[in-house]
């Protein structure tokens, strides 16, 4: 446990990553807990990794407060650390051995959304509002979301020769876009 998360013991050889931050926001405290998980499941104790918490949103992503004035006061080299630890994690908990299963409800926006399109599945509340909020500040999503949505509109359709990926590409982004001013809006 950190000041961020908590890493819990469901049985059945489940563990379970609990956001605890403020808002549940995502972090440099949130990274190493995922990445901590990540390690812990091995196969032998525990087999599966749950992405749950119960508090009022399941996250409303990275504290862009902090990325504000980091670019503020010119601290470029700890923002691209801090986006690179970011991919590495969410690239780490794709590719993971074992089954990822993301557990929203309420809000999950930026890196919130972002960590559930790197899940092997997402079992959702019926209360749940999900989307790629960062063109509403300003920046493009960092940590793997824009990739993930790539892949999940050109993949079905890569299986025939000389596909133009540009109309996916276009979908991908007009999709963020108006999911953004759609959230923002209400």
């Amino acid at each position: 446990k950190n000041s961020s998360a908590s890493l819990w013991d469901l049985g059945d050889g489940v563990l379970c990553l609990e956001f605890t931050a403020k808002m549940n926001l995502l972090d440099d405290g949130v990274i190493r807990q995922l990445r901590k998980a990540i390690a812990l499941v091995d196969g032998r104790a525990f087999k599966a990794l749950v992405l749950y918490n119960e508090g009022s949103n399941f996250s409303v992503g990275a504290n862009i407060g902090i990325a504000l004035f980091a670019a503020n006061v010119g601290l470029w080299l700890a923002i691209e650390s801090s986006i690179f630890e970011g991919q590495q994690a969410y690239k780490a908990l794709k590719y993971a051995p074992f089954p990822v299963v993301g557990a929203p409800a309420n809000m999950a926006l930026g890196g919130g959304c972002e960590i559930l399109l790197h899940c092997d599945a997402v079992q959702a509340h019926a209360e749940l509002y999900m989307g790629l909020v960062e063109v509403g500040v300003g920046v493009i999503p960092g940590w793997g979301g824009c990739k993930e949505m790539v892949r999940r509109h050109v993949s079905p359709h890569m299986h025939a020769t000389n596909v133009n990926p540009m109309p996916y590409l276009r979908k991908v982004f007009e999709t963020t876009r108006q999911h953004e001013v759609t959230i923002w809006r209400q």
